[in-house]
C-alpha cells in the first residue's frame, strides 16, 4: 500500500480527481479510446495518463480549467530595450485581442508603455491594426511601438498613450512607415488587460494588473 505522504500517492490523487472531472464534464462520451469528433478528442488528450510527466500534468489541469472558464490565460512579459544607463525601465503591458472571433483573426497581442506614470485604471484605446509602423523612442532608447491601419491611427494611439508617459524621456523622436507588401490582416482589436511592472524585468511578476471593460 502506497504511503499517504509520498509523492506517489499525491500523483495518484490528482490524477484520479483530475479525471473525475473530465469524464464528468464530457460524460456523453464513454471510451477513453474514441477519437472520431473533435470533441472526443478534446476529451481523451485531457485525460491524465500514468506516464505523463509533470509538465503534461500542469498543461492537462490549466487547459481544463481554460475551457470551464472560456477564457484562455494570456501571460505578459516586459520588453526589453538596449539600455544607455540605469535599471530596466517601468512599464505597462497592455494585452489586446482581435474584437471579431473568426478564422485568421485570433491571438493575443501585446503592446509596451515604457515609464508609464498612470493610475490603475487607464484609458486604453481600442484601435485597428495594419501595415502602419509608428515607433515613439525615447531619450533612454525605449520604445512605444504600435502597428496601425493607417499613418492617422498610429499617430492617435501614440498621442492617447504619451499622456501616461513619465515627460523626463520626451519628446523623444517618432517615426512612422508603412510596410512594403502589406503582409499583415487588417482588423480591430480590443484591450482586455494591463499588467504594470514597476522594474521592468527585474520582476516579472506585475506589481498590479488591470482587467479592462
Amino acid at each position: 500500500m502506497s504511503d499517504s505522504r509520498g509523492w506517489e500517492y499525491t500523483q495518484r490523487v490528482i490524477r484520479i480527481t483530475h479525471n473525475r472531472r473530465i469524464r464528468e464534464h464530457f460524460s456523453d462520451i464513454e471510451s477513453d479510446d474514441d477519437f472520431t469528433t473533435g470533441r472526443s478528442v478534446l476529451r481523451n488528450t485531457l485525460l491524465i495518463r500514468d506516464n505523463d510527466s509533470g509538465l503534461e500534468v500542469m498543461n492537462k489541469q490549466a487547459c481544463f480549467r481554460n475551457l470551464l472558464d472560456d477564457e484562455p490565460p494570456v501571460a505578459t512579459m516586459p520588453e526589453h530595450w538596449e539600455r544607455r544607463v540605469g535599471s530596466d525601465r517601468p512599464q505597462l503591458v497592455v494585452v489586446y485581442r482581435p474584437k471579431l472571433r473568426r478564422p485568421g483573426y485570433t491571438g493575443n497581442y501585446q503592446l509596451s508603455i515604457p515609464h508609464y506614470i498612470g493610475g490603475r485604471k487607464p484609458n486604453i484605446p481600442s484601435y485597428k491594426k495594419g501595415n502602419w509602423h509608428g515607433i515613439l523612442t525615447l531619450t533612454d532608447n525605449s520604445k512605444l511601438t504600435v502597428n496601425g491601419v493607417t499613418m492617422r491611427e498610429c499617430e492617435r494611439v501614440i498621442k492617447i498613450f504619451k499622456r501616461y508617459i513619465n515627460p523626463k524621456y520626451l519628446p523623444g523622436n517618432f517615426k512612422i512607415g508603412e510596410v512594403k507588401g502589406k503582409p499583415y490582416h487588417e482588423f480591430e482589436i480590443k484591450p482586455i488587460r494591463a499588467d504594470f511592472y514597476s522594474h521592468g524585468r527585474k520582476n516579472l511578476e506585475p506589481d498590479w494588473r488591470y482587467y479592462c471593460k
